[in-house]
């Protein structure tokens, strides 16, 4: 399914309501005005005077890409084809420049209603549950990895990726890795580590001990670290015991290889007989949570999910950063366990970011949130016009819904009693 900008998604809603007055590419323009000859441009002798006034003028390339005027009560030239705007932009438009015209709302309340529709939109997800922070491997940038004879940076593309992203580090020198923030822990503890990953080098997983710069385990898994459709290695390790034993452990991604680049994906850290773990911070509402289940099997293209069954208790704290912790009914899982749920799409910061919500569904839910926003300060339509487009827009939205959104946010299966499968 092709990704939607919020500039497609913006025009394609206002156009639901009658809100785009007009979009293109100007054949002229200056600091103070825009010019559209042609067909589909604003040149037309026959049209009122007063057909654009009081719109805002966006512009969506160049230099004031982004910047929004307001139409003058006369600056409409209909025999020329150009508007006139009250206030100067810093360079304005020329020739080849793209804009909109807009009104009931204006552009920045016009991506405002976007990100609001959005988050009351959701799609299935899954998420590992891990203690290594940024394990799935979503969080913004690389802040929670320090390279050592690499470097790392997030990719968004490849079948490879779990999510959104996943990790490429790059050697720079034999066996470089990156290592993750530290894990606190205690003297004697044991713990269990799964790590996705592709390479044409040779890949490594080691679980390491901070307090005494120690290796606890290391394992290159059962393709030897050389996978480049997918694989994963799996170690486990226990913690130095005694006054100096270890306080803090790591997870160190590794590539053999002096040239190796290797894609690093869901790195599961979990502790034998710990039974809490936070969800991910996208949870904010109990109806987002379906279901935990356990993965199974040993390449990425091979793993399998079976619920876990119940009970699970999931404690909610709404001051914390991440509001809700499942608590498992036993502790020592030998497999890594995912969270399945329903996830609110993100917000777009700019008219050239993209949202995998189906646009015939995100244009509609916009569209409904747009009329919503202007309630009665709307006054280009009349009351019982509003009332009409705000039905067939909710129709529309309600049959989108039944056909793209989840069918339901309650867990699915029986609830079977908790099995541990060794």
């Amino acid at each position: 399914m092709p990704a939607v900008s919020r500039e497609t998604l913006r025009q394609e809603s206002a156009k639901l309501i009658g809100c785009l007055l007009n979009s293109g590419t100007m054949t002229g323009g200056s600091a103070t005005s825009i010019t559209h000859t042609g067909n589909g441009g604003l040149r037309d002798s026959g049209a009122s005077e007063s057909l654009y006034v009081g719109a805002y003028v966006l512009i969506t390339s160049g230099a004031d890409d982004g910047n929004w005027r307001v139409t003058t009560p006369t600056g409409y030239d209909e025999a020329a084809g150009t508007l006139t705007v009250g206030e100067a932009w810093s360079t304005g438009g020329a020739n080849s420049t793209t804009y909109e015209l807009l009104v009931g709302l204006n552009p920045d309340e016009w991506n405002d209603v976007i990100d609001d529709a959005l988050a009351r939109l959701r799609y299935r997800y899954r998420s590992p549950l891990t203690i290594c922070v940024d394990g799935d491997m979503e969080t913004s940038g690389d802040a929670n990895w320090t390279d050592t004879n690499a470097t790392d940076t997030k990719v968004t593309t490849g079948d490879f990726v779990n999510g959104t992203q996943a990790l490429e580090v790059t050697n720079t020198a034999a066996n470089g890795y990156v290592q993750s923030d530290s894990i606190p822990c205690n003297p004697g503890d044991s713990f269990f580590v799964w790590a996705n990953y592709r390479t044409t080098g040779t890949a490594r997983l080691r679980l390491w001990d901070v307090t005494n710069g120690a290796s606890l385990a290391t394992d290159t898994g059962v393709d030897e670290g050389r996978n480049n459709e997918g694989g994963m290695i799996f170690v486990s390790g226990a913690t130095t015991s005694g006054s100096a034993g270890t306080r803090n452990v790591a997870v160190r991604l590794i590539g053999e290889g002096a040239s190796d680049v290797v894609y690093w994906d869901d790195v599961i850290v979990m502790r034998a007989a710990r039974r809490r773990y936070e969800l991910p911070s996208w949870v904010v509402d109990r109806d987002m949570i379906r279901e935990v289940r356990q993965r199974h099997g040993i390449r990425v293209n091979e793993f399998y999910y079976t619920t876990v069954g119940w009970p699970l208790d999931i404690e909610e704290d709404q001051t914390a950063v991440n509001i809700f912790t499942l608590v498992l009914p036993q502790g020592g899982m030998s497999r890594p366990l995912y969270l399945f749920g329903e996830r609110s799409y993100a917000a777009l910061s700019t008219d050239a970011s993209t949202t995998n919500c189906p646009l015939e569904l995100a244009k509609y839910a916009v569209a409904s949130e747009a009329l919503e926003r202007m309630g009665k300060t709307w006054e280009r339509v009349s009351a019982a016009g509003m009332a009409i487009d705000k039905a067939e827009l909710g129709r529309r939205l309600a049959q989108m819904q039944r056909r793209l959104l989840p069918r339901t946010s309650k867990p699915i299966g029986d609830k079977t009693e908790w099995v541990v499968s060794i």
